[in-house]
């Protein structure tokens, strides 16, 4: 996966941070498929959208993937770091591999929203990312359901282009 900043493009996984956690250490892996180009909105689109109709230039479906908890690896290989960039059941979804889908690989967060805020690799929810400690009475998925829908919405207006709020 490439660093941050490096801007998206087809047939790249890149990192992405959704809106409103630029401040944190929240981020998320992002694959445009190989054949996707940038949506341009067109005069039909511009009509639609003074209309309420939802616009499209071009439909891909988008894969949501959480990774497992981690650290965890197993007598049989099975092995789970708890990090989106190393989740990689979504690769392979469309023939050919890559193609035919947008495909993002979400975060379990921390529980509290501020610049503390990173991925925990241990369980979502919770105040830490220790596997030693436990959550107790501090558990909140808030931040982790915050940031789903917040890279949700990036994901469609910039990659989908779907301008009405029906996408959750």
């Amino acid at each position: 996966m490439a660093a941050a900043g490096v801007a998206a493009a087809a047939g790249k996984r890149v990192r992405a941070v959704a809106p409103g956690f630029e401040h944190s250490e929240a981020y998320h892996p992002l694959y445009l498929p190989t054949e996707w180009v940038r949506p341009a909105a067109t005069v039909l689109q511009q009509q639609r959208k003074r209309r309420g109709q939802s616009t499209v230039s071009a439909l891909y479906p988008v894969i949501v993937e959480f990774m497992g908890n981690g650290p965890f690896n197993d007598k049989h290989g099975d092995l789970s770091s708890g990090r989106p960039e190393d989740s990689n059941l979504g690769w392979g979804m469309a023939e050919p591999v890559g193609s035919k889908y947008i495909w993002i690989s979400m975060p379990m967060l921390t529980s509290n929203i501020s610049t503390e805020t990173q991925v925990s690799t241990y369980w979502w929810g919770c105040p830490t990312t220790d596997a030693r400690r436990s959550c107790g009475d501090a558990f909140d998925i808030g931040p982790t359901v915050t940031y789903l829908h917040a890279a949700l919405k990036q994901t469609f207006e910039l990659y989908v282009l779907l301008v009405r709020s029906t996408y959750y």
